[in-house]
């Protein structure tokens, strides 16, 4: 669910010039399978991002650097530094986020699990970073932008504080998390 959530966030917010795969999701007995079409990438093409968790971290072109900005500005997500040792950079969007030129010329986008910020941890549970991530109209809705990388090992520590106090108020932003949309509707009274 959260790399098509991810996938559908960054389509709907129409940056032009970045081209994003047809992704499914398909459940078939108890098994959750997500199938994406083939994009004209290869090893070499990454531009953005990183895909070995952070030990090489990209950040090449300029004019797909400004097209990041802009699509973090839409989703309201903070632009942070990111990455382990000499290798870190100041990316929009998670860490893992893969921008690539394909060999058409033109910039792909892949991975967008992570692509919501996370909800603060929980102290039983680990790594919930990876899975626990706030819905993408309370992330458009809040004051401040929000980093994809709070509260995860994959943001440079510095950064890590400052993207912690800039999620406003955490508990507040879970407890909206979890609270309905539309309200719920009354019983009706004349069906007895």
């Amino acid at each position: 669910g959260h790399e098509l959530k991810g996938l559908m966030s960054m389509y709907c917010s129409q940056v032009k010039g970045i081209y994003f795969p047809m992704m499914a999701l398909i459940d078939y007995r108890g098994y959750r399978l997500v199938a994406m079409s083939c994009l004209p990438v290869g090893k070499n093409s990454l531009i953005y991002g990183s895909n070995n968790a952070g030990a090489t971290v990209l950040d090449e072109v300029p004019e797909f650097s400004t097209k990041m900005k802009f699509l973090g500005a839409k989703l309201n997500l903070k632009e942070h530094w990111a990455g382990l040792g000499q290798s870190k950079k100041k990316l929009v969007g998670p860490l893992d986020i893969e921008g690539h030129k394909g060999e058409d010329g033109r910039f792909y986008m892949l991975d967008f699990a992570r692509t919501m910020p996370p909800e603060p941890p929980l102290p039983k549970l680990r790594n919930a970073y990876l899975f626990r991530l706030l819905r993408p109209e309370l992330v458009k809705a809040n004051k401040v932008p929000l980093s994809s990388d709070a509260f995860s090992n994959l943001a440079v520590p510095t950064a890590l504080s400052t993207t912690v106090k800039s999620l406003m108020l955490p508990n507040t932003s879970t407890k909206l998390s979890y609270r309905p949309l539309a309200p719920r509707s009354t019983p009706n009274r004349f069906l007895g």
